[in-house]
């Protein structure tokens, strides 16, 4: 069970390999992670410029700097930081690495690949004997790892062009970030493939980067068999543009061997390419471009054909010429390529350069001129705001002179139409104050003159009543004294005494009344 688990994801991984690395259609934008610059997303922003990213450089910038114009490039992912130990290679082979975000995991792997490197150079440095071998030996691993990253980037890529109803791959010049993402991938893609299972990752990757570093190793191996099936398909395109009957050429598989045992042979084209009837080793000679044989040394790299030789070709000496000078102008070898191609891409850099500074220098007129009618426009509006202004002060003055004497007047008839409505107002209170006093002293004459003819009525009844109650009590005085003397004699002195005591009460009570 195991054993069948581990076969089925070795074929899966086998495949996701033959995608990446054989067809063009399916790279890095559509099978890799997001967020780092081996994507194709991130070609677009080429041809931007870096964002300001200091004060000082802010402040200094110049009014002409293209900056200003030019498109800016998007923020670089959070896990980036600008401290001097960062290093743009390494944070993409971590990130080619990454698998269900656990970055923590692959730094640290990383970190111990480095470890491996510098303890396997810093070990060839101290048993170096002369001092010039100690200076060819790099004990720099992130050094190292760029060289390696150098040495194992394509050149060319396939892409697919319709001829005559059929797809034919043909290479193309790659990009210089998916040449260094197709490295990063090739030096991992050799590192799981000759991953035994008692040996750990960071030891084996530590050692294909030295090797990649030094044009050694499983990496290179496979880089060549890309070139070459590269050139194959090439050939056939070329065959079928120059009308070549290569029904021949498809008659038999092209399988690669080499001395590894990892490699099939595949043909070049034309009679000296795979197709010959002899088997005789290839040489390829890169410094003069000469193909003697059938045996292809590249880096110490050697790949044998065992192609049947029972087939041979028919093409004229003419399309032979033709496809000999065609190969010999793209090269036949990676060293030859990458000679190619850093001559065009020289070229084309000098073509741009060129090209940018006259953008530049005819930006830099048409600003200035721009500039100049600007400032001139700008006096001119400044000037007319001043009139305007100085108008419109006047007005606004003129109207503030209108509209206070207005409110002047205003204010005075509101003043005298006040006052008059007050003075008025107090001749009504005067008048009302007037009739109410005489009302009052009428009201209170009257009430004293009532008040006083009832005092004089009071005083006379009370004189009255004062005699009648004198008269009625020394009768009755009288008539009890004779009573009282005949009744009792014995008793007259205290009777006596009581009748002179009533008579002083009566007598008092009616001086009290009066």
């Amino acid at each position: 069970m195991l054993k069948s688990s581990y076969l089925i994801r070795h074929s899966l991984f086998q495949l996701k390999r033959f995608i990446h690395l054989t067809i063009p259609s399916l790279t890095a934008g559509q099978t890799q992670y997001h967020g780092q610059k081996n994507s194709t997303w991130w070609e677009k922003y080429e041809t931007h410029v870096d964002p300001v990213q200091t004060r000082t450089d802010l402040l200094n910038m110049d009014d002409l700097d293209e900056r200003h114009y030019r498109p800016i490039k998007p923020v670089i992912p959070t896990y980036q930081s600008f401290s001097c130990f960062h290093d743009p290679i390494i944070s993409r082979v971590i990130g080619i690495l990454l698998r269900e975000g656990d970055r923590e995991l692959v730094e640290e792997l990383m970190h111990k690949t480095f470890r491996t490197i510098k303890l396997i150079q810093i070990g060839k440095y101290n048993r170096a004997k002369t001092q010039e071998e100690r200076d060819s030996i790099e004990c720099n691993p992130v050094t190292l790892l760029k060289q390696a990253i150098k040495n194992a980037t394509p050149i060319v890529r396939l892409t697919r062009i319709a001829k005559g109803g059929t797809l034919y791959s043909v290479p193309i010049p790659m990009s210089p970030t998916r040449g260094t993402y197709t490295a990063i991938r090739l030096l991992i893609d050799s590192t799981h493939d000759a991953r035994p299972h008692d040996q750990r990752f960071w030891t084996l990757f530590a050692k294909e980067i030295m090797d990649a570093a030094q044009n050694q190793g499983r990496t290179i191996i496979v880089l060549l068999h890309l070139v070459i099936f590269s050139f194959e398909e090439m050939n056939q395109f070329i065959n079928k543009l120059l009308g070549k009957d290569d029904e021949h050429c498809h008659s038999h598989k092209s399988d690669v061997k080499c001395d590894n045992e990892t490699c099939n042979s595949l043909i070049l084209g034309g009679e000296k390419l795979g197709c010959k009837t002899d088997n005789k080793p290839i040489n390829i000679n890169t410094d003069e471009q000469i193909i003697e044989g059938r045996t292809i040394q590249h880096d110490g790299v050697n790949i044998k054909s065992t192609v049947s030789s029972d087939v041979s070709s028919t093409v004229s000496i003419a399309n032979q010429q033709k496809l000999t000078d065609l190969v010999s102008k793209l090269s036949s070898t990676h060293a030859q390529i990458n000679e190619y191609a850093n001559r065009q891409t020289a070229k084309i850099d000098v073509e741009i350069q060129r090209e940018i500074d006259l953008i530049v220098a005819r930006t830099r007129q048409q600003q200035e001129e721009l500039l100049r009618k600007a400032n001139e426009e700008t006096y001119q509006i400044d000037a007319e705001y001043r009139l305007r202004l100085q108008k419109m002060v006047e007005e606004i003055d003129a109207n503030k002179a209108k509209r206070i004497a207005d409110i002047e007047k205003e204010l005075n008839k509101l003043q005298g139409d006040i006052l008059q409505g007050a003075k008025n107002d107090i001749d009504l209170l005067n008048k009302k104050a007037a009739s109410l006093k005489l009302d009052i002293l009428q009201e209170a004459q009257s009430r004293a003159a009532l008040e006083t003819n009832d005092l004089t009525s009071q005083a006379k009844y009370l004189g009255q009543a004062s005699t009648l109650h004198q008269s009625t009590g020394t009768t009755t005085i009288k008539t009890d004294i004779s009573a009282v003397a005949t009744a009792n004699e014995t008793n007259g002195t205290k009777m006596t005494g009581k009748v002179s005591t009533k008579d002083t009460h009566v007598s008092t009570s009616g001086a009290h009344r009066i």
